[in-house]
C-alpha cells in the first residue's frame, strides 16, 4: 500500500509539473508583459518630444500610461533634470490609452512625512513610501510642496505604488 501510495504520488507530482509548464503565459496586450517597461520608467518614443511615465492604476499588478504634457509639469516633479528619460520605441501599444498628467505637482502634509502626488484624473494620491518616492519615480525632494490635511482629504485617489 506505502508503495502504491509513493507511484501515485509520483505520478501526480509529475502530471502537476508538466501541466505548470504547458500553461500559456498571460498576455498583457498586444505586446508582451516582459516587454513593457516597469513603472517608473520615463520614456520618449523617438518619434518627438512628448515623455511619458509608467506609473501606477487602481490594480496594483497593472501599470498605466502617464503623459508628462509640458515642461512645467515635468520641472514640478523632477526639478530641472532631464536624466534618467529613455527613448523606448514602439512600446505605446502596451496600453490600450495614457492619462495626461498636465499639472500634476507633490505636496506633503503640514506635520507628518506623507507625500502625496496630485493628479487632474485621481485627485491627491499617497506616494506609499520613500522607496517608491525617490527609486521607482525618482521624484524631486526639492520639488515638495505644503499642505494642510483637510486639503488632501477633500479629494483622495488611490495610492501611488
Amino acid at each position: 500500500m506505502k508503495r502504491l501510495f509513493s507511484r501515485v504520488c509520483l505520478v501526480l507530482g509529475l502530471a502537476l509539473t508538466t501541466a505548470a509548464v504547458a500553461v500559456p503565459v498571460a498576455d498583457a496586450g498586444p505586446a508582451s508583459a516582459a516587454a513593457c517597461p516597469a513603472k517608473g520608467t520615463r520614456f520618449v518614443t523617438g518619434t518627438g518630444p512628448t515623455v511619458y511615465l509608467v506609473g501606477p492604476s487602481h490594480d496594483p499588478s497593472v501599470s498605466r500610461l502617464y503623459v508628462i504634457p509640458d515642461p512645467a509639469t515635468y520641472r514640478a516633479l523632477w526639478g530641472d533634470g532631464w536624466e534618467g528619460i529613455v527613448t523606448l520605441p514602439n512600446v505605446l501599444n502596451c496600453w490600450s490609452r495614457s492619462y495626461s498628467l498636465s499639472g500634476a505637482y507633490l505636496t506633503r502634509v503640514i506635520g507628518t512625512e506623507a507625500v502625496f502626488i496630485w493628479d487632474g484624473n485621481e485627485g491627491f494620491r499617497h506616494i506609499v513610501n520613500w522607496d517608491t518616492f525617490a527609486n521607482r519615480y525618482r521624484f524631486s525632494a526639492a520639488m515638495i510642496g505644503w499642505a494642510s490635511q483637510g486639503t488632501i482629504d477633500g479629494a483622495r485617489g488611490p495610492d501611488w505604488t
